[in-house]
C-alpha cells in the first residue's frame, strides 16, 4: 500500500463493516503506527543511513516523526505507542531482507504517509459525500 500511496499521492482504505466500532483498531492504531514507522525508515534512509547502526532519530523532522492517531486515542496511549515507534523502525532498518524494499519506497516516497480518518458521521447527512485532502 505504501508503494501505491507514493505512486498516487493518496490512498483510500475502507472498512466496509456495518456494527461495531465506528473506526476499527486496525484504522486507529496499526495503521498509524505502521505509517510513523515506516515515514521515519524512509527520512533516515533518503537523508543519512549508510548502515544500520548510523540512526540519529533526533534529526527526523516532525512531519516525519510524528504519530498521528485520531484525537479520540487517550493521550496516555499515544505517548506509550509513540515511544515504542523509534524502536520499531531500528528494527525495521536493521532487517536485512527488507533493505532493498525499503530503499526502493524511500526512493519513491518524497512526503510523509498521513492518516485522515473519516466515517459516515463526518459528514452533514444531507451532503454527498466527498474529501478534498490537504497538499503540502
Amino acid at each position: 500500500m505504501a508503494f501505491k500511496a507514493a505512486e498516487k499521492e493518496v490512498i483510500v482504505l475502507v472498512d466496509s463493516t456495518r456494527k461495531g466500532k465506528r473506526h476499527p483498531d486496525a484504522f486507529t492504531r496499526t495503521i498509524p503506527i505502521w505509517i510513523a514507522v515506516v515515514n521515519q525508515v524512509v527520512y533516515l534512509l533518503n537523508n543519512q543511513v549508510q548502515d544500520k547502526t548510523d540512526c540519529d532519530f533526533s534529526a527526523i523532522p516532525d512531519a516525519w516523526r510524528q504519530l498521528e492517531m485520531p484525537e479520540w486515542i487517550p493521550s496516555t496511549e499515544k505517548a506509550l505507542v509513540t515511544e515504542k515507534v523509534q524502536e520499531f523502525a531500528r528494527l525495521l532498518l536493521q532487517a536485512d531482507s527488507m533493505r532493498p524494499t525499503l530503499r526502493d519506497l524511500a526512493s519513491r516516497l518524497s512526503k510523509p504517509l498521513r492518516a485522515f480518518w473519516i466515517c459516515p458521521q463526518t459528514f452533514p447527512s444531507n451532503s454527498t459525500m466527498s474529501l478534498e485532502l490537504p497538499r503540502d
